[in-house]
């Protein structure tokens, strides 16, 4: 083959290559990695031997493509990955439908005249502990005295009054507790509040779920709790003579029916 008839092959495969290039950019494509490849060899196998064409332009294309395809595998398993993280977050905020949990929380929701109760945890012991209640201007509408207190967790119930007996409205009350020593030192306490999942929902990535009508982020739960082991726990064995007396007084009964 001389040198004519390279150049006229030359001519063809980039005639060919800019027809597929139109051909793609039509149809919305564009020339990936193997397409390169193959012009490559195609413009390798036949460059005149004593005049070999400059490739390097190609390659650095090609290298730039293979980093940028590399790019994209890399975006779509983190993608994936994402995908399977938020399957399994959805997944084990199911079970979280019926548990009692207890969340960080300094405000408490009084509906119909009820409230949860609230929940607090002394750093250190406390020879006197106050429960305040203070509605949305910040004003003490109940100050609940507690006796001497151990370190640790503590449940209080709100009535729903006020000092002066009143019942107060519905809505959404903050909660202070103000522990000393005998010595009259403060003692740091951490504030939280229990109730029964009753619903969740998904937003922004994230679970959240509704506890005594208000709906909270799961990254606030403290503690999770079953209110059928709380029940139950305690339970004792019945006697199994008391257990046979039963029995037999059913089995009298079952008789004269």
């Amino acid at each position: 083959m001389n040198i004519n008839d390279v150049n006229q092959t030359i001519n063809v495969a980039q005639t060919s290559q800019r027809q597929l290039a139109t051909s793609n950019s039509k149809d919305g494509k564009e020339l990936g990695k193997q397409d390169f490849l193959n012009l490559l060899m195609t413009q390798m196998s036949h460059q005149d031997p004593m005049d070999p064409m400059n490739t390097d332009s190609m390659m650095q294309q090609m290298a730039s493509l293979g980093t940028v395809e590399q790019l994209q595998n890399l975006n779509a398993k983190t993608d994936s990955l994402l995908n399977y993280q938020e399957q399994l977050m959805r997944s084990g905020s199911a079970g979280f439908l019926g548990k009692d949990v207890e969340v960080q929380a300094n405000e408490i929701q009084l509906m119909n005249g009820a409230s949860a109760p609230v929940s607090y945890e002394l750093v250190g012991d406390a020879d006197e502990v106050v429960i305040q209640i203070m509605n949305e201007v910040g004003d003490v509408v109940r100050q609940i005295p507690q006796e001497a207190r151990s370190q640790g967790h503590h449940n209080v119930l709100w009535d729903g009054m006020d000092n002066e007996g009143d019942p107060l409205s519905d809505g959404t009350y903050s909660v202070n507790v103000i522990a000393r020593t005998q010595e009259g030192a403060l003692v740091d306490t951490l504030l939280s509040k229990s109730g029964q999942v009753q619903d969740i929902r998904f937003e922004g990535g994230g679970a959240q779920i509704k506890v005594n009508n208000e709906w909270i982020s799961t990254g606030d739960i403290k503690g999770l709790g079953d209110k059928t082991d709380r029940r139950f726990a305690q339970a004792q064995p019945m006697p199994l003579h008391t257990e046979l007396q039963l029995r037999q007084a059913y089995g009298r009964l079952r008789d004269q029916e």
